[in-house]
């Protein structure tokens, strides 16, 4: 394999992706490895890749293993949302709402210094309702 077809293959499902789900049909590890240092794919956090133009909002609820949640997901889908402020199109310095399954606790806790001490999340932590669909 090559890291041409690490990028397909995060690509081929749908821009994110975990190590395990890559490396089963065959995308080599150093091909990954390889993919994040030229800048053709992102690294989260161990284990889960993305492609360099997925949303700033999937990739932080991905470095803190949870999921894009509530009117961060909207956005993400580019859904209209009733808060979206049309001036500010950059969503800097809002927190990101991110689903972390129940049990578990972020990895990391990053703040914000613009945001007065909160967090950079707001964590959802609902019972999911297809479990399935999560792994």
């Amino acid at each position: 394999m090559s890291v041409e077809s690490a990028v397909e293959a995060v690509r081929a499902l749908g821009g994110t992706a975990r190590t395990s789900q890559l490396v089963r049909p065959g995308v080599g590890r150093s091909d990954l490895t390889h993919a994040v240092r030229e800048g053709r794919l992102l690294r989260p956090r161990n284990g889960v890749y993305a492609l360099p133009d997925t949303t700033p909002a999937v990739i932080e609820a991905l470095s803190h293993r949870g999921r894009v949640a509530c009117v961060s997901a909207g956005r993400a889908w580019g859904l209209w949302i009733l808060d979206d402020d049309d001036e500010d199109d950059d969503d800097e310095g809002e927190r990101v709402h991110t689903w972390v399954r129940p049990g578990h606790h972020p990895t990391r806790l990053v703040i914000d210094p613009d945001l007065e001490g909160e967090s950079c999340c707001v964590f959802h932590r609902d019972i999911p309702v297809d479990d399935l669909a999560l792994d």
